[in-house]
């Protein structure tokens, strides 16, 4: 009596794997689903991205997403088994309603952050306020101190 439902998958494969692992990887998620009965509708790689957090001690990670059809029964127990692969750092399903042949556009603001963490700022000199200069008298009292 189940029905089939869309779902969408996010997950994040480990950083530290060759391009080849990482193809593995996708390819092992993407035909333990379809041995479980699931259509995969679509996949998208979106590569290696900057993690907002540290996770499993990685700052960055290879994202996949993937919009699919399943029984609804399946979704527990896949979890649990992206939880047990060791290729991925983390996951989430939720139920969808996206059109999977329209194209999912990453906001620019989203894009922009990889970027911006990615800048280093210049320093501001305690003593005068100032952006990347440092006091004639600081300079004077580090000389000092050396000698």
């Amino acid at each position: 009596m189940d029905e089939s439902r869309q779902y969408e998958l996010l997950f994040i494969v480990r950083p530290d794997l060759s391009e080849e692992e990482i193809n593995r990887a996708v390819s092992q998620v993407q035909a333990y689903m379809e041995s479980n009965g699931c259509l995969v509708k679509r996949l998208d790689r979106w590569g290696m991205r900057k993690l907002a957090y540290e996770v499993k001690k990685f700052h960055e990670g290879y994202y996949v997403l993937m919009i699919f059809d399943s029984d609804p029964q399946f979704i527990e127990p896949f979890k649990r088994w992206l939880v047990l692969n060791e290729a991925v750092i983390r996951h989430l399903v939720v139920r969808s309603d996206a059109d999977p042949e329209k194209s999912i556009k990453v906001p620019p603001e989203v894009v922009g952050r990889y970027e911006e963490t990615h800048r280093a700022e210049p320093r501001t000199d305690v003593t005068t306020g100032e952006a990347g200069s440092v006091s004639k008298e600081r300079k004077s009292e580090e000389n000092s101190q050396g000698e």
